[in-house]
C-alpha cells in the first residue's frame, strides 16, 4: 500500500525503537486500570489494532447533502424566524394548537392532536400550557363525560388573530432565498414528502 494513500494510519515500519519509554504501553496480561490503560477502550481512529471511521470521500455519504439534515437545517431557520415575529411567545406547535381550534372549532384533544400531526403526549402539553396563559380552555364533552373539549378562549382569539399576519410574514422570510416559482415548486414536493 501507498504509505501516502493514508496518511492517519499507524504503521508498524513507522514505529521506532528509539521511541521515549514513556510512550510504550504495558499491554502484557497485568495491564489495567492501575497501569493507566483502560482495556475497553476502542483505538483511536486510523488505528491499524482496531476499527477505523470510513470516510465521505470512500464511501460518498455528505451530511451536507442528506435531506433530515437540510431539513432540520431549514425548520431552525423558520423556528427562529418564527420566535423572532410571532406575538406572545408562542411556539410554533402552540400556534398550530390554536390555529386549528380557530379555523376547524373546539374538538377533543385526540382530534385536534391528530389534526396538527402530533402524538397525545405532545398535544396534552402543548395544551396544558396554553390553558395555563388562559388562551385555551377545555370542558367536558355533555356527548362523552370521560372526553374533553378544547376551545379558544376570548384572550386566544386576541392572540391568534394577532398572530396571524405575522405567520404569513414567516413563511415569507423563511422563504425569501428562492425565487416565486422556487417557492411554489419547494412548497408542493413538500407536501409530496409528507
Amino acid at each position: 500500500m501507498d504509505k501516502d494513500a493514508e496518511p492517519d494510519l499507524v504503521r508498524q515500519d513507522d514505529l521506532s525503537d528509539d521511541a521515549p519509554d514513556d510512550t510504550v504501553a504495558d499491554t502484557g496480561p497485568d495491564a489495567g486500570p492501575e497501569t493507566g490503560i483502560d482495556d475497553d477502550a476502542a483505538p483511536p481512529n486510523g488505528s491499524e489494532t482496531g476499527p477505523r471511521v470510513v470516510t465521505s470521500a470512500e464511501h460518498g455519504y455528505l451530511l451536507d447533502e442528506q435531506v433530515g439534515y437540510l431539513l432540520r437545517r431549514a425548520y431552525q431557520r423558520n423556528s427562529l424566524i418564527f420566535s423572532d415575529l410571532i406575538p406572545g411567545g408562542l411556539t410554533t406547535t402552540q400556534f398550530s394548537v390554536m390555529f386549528r381550534l380557530g379555523e376547524d372549532g373546539p374538538m377533543s384533544q385526540n382530534m385536534l392532536g391528530r389534526s396538527v400531526a402530533m402524538d397525545g403526549a405532545t398535544t396534552k402539553g402543548v395544551v396544558d400550557r396554553l390553558v395555563a396563559r388562559n388562551l385555551l380552555r377545555t370542558d367536558r364533552d355533555p356527548d362523552d363525560r370521560r372526553r374533553y373539549i378544547i376551545s379558544l378562549t376570548p384572550e386566544g382569539i386576541d392572540m391568534l388573530n394577532a398572530a396571524i399576519d405575522r405567520a404569513k410574514e414567516v413563511t415569507r422570510t423563511t422563504l425569501s432565498p428562492l425565487k416565486p416559482a422556487e417557492r411554489q415548486t419547494f412548497l408542493r414536493l413538500l407536501k409530496r414528502i409528507v
